[in-house]
């Protein structure tokens, strides 16, 4: 259909050899963004450096491309824990902040 084409869908680059360099080259760059955002350690790279990374072929950027949306899914979990993180953090210090505030006495509008 027209919608694929017009879209350049992955299996449209896998099938077109003039444009699996340039995806190649994006994805493993968009990895390797990833890893470094992510403090990702070596021991944990090396395997889809070794094994994806290598030659531009249809295999190795449909390894690529399910290795960038792994860790950009591993990348959108960690930024929301962090979040949740930070918000528990400011709920506490304006707990904190009331408690001290209040002289240590619970307000008895909300005790009731």
């Amino acid at each position: 259909d027209g919608v694929n084409a017009s879209f350049n869908s992955l299996n449209a680059v896998l099938m077109s050899e003039g444009h699996r360099p340039e995806a190649f080259d994006a994805l493993s760059q968009q990895l390797i963004n990833l890893w470094s955002i992510l403090k990702a350690p070596e021991k944990d790279t090396a395997h889809v450096r070794r094994f994806c990374m290598g030659e531009p072929s249809a295999t190795n950027l449909a390894h690529l491309f399910y290795q960038v949306s792994r860790w950009t899914q591993y990348h959108l979990e960690v930024v929301k824990g962090c979040d949740l993180i930070q918000r528990r953090e400011m709920l506490l210090s304006d707990l904190l902040d009331h408690l001290a505030l209040s002289g240590g006495v619970p307000d008895e509008a909300h005790s009731q």
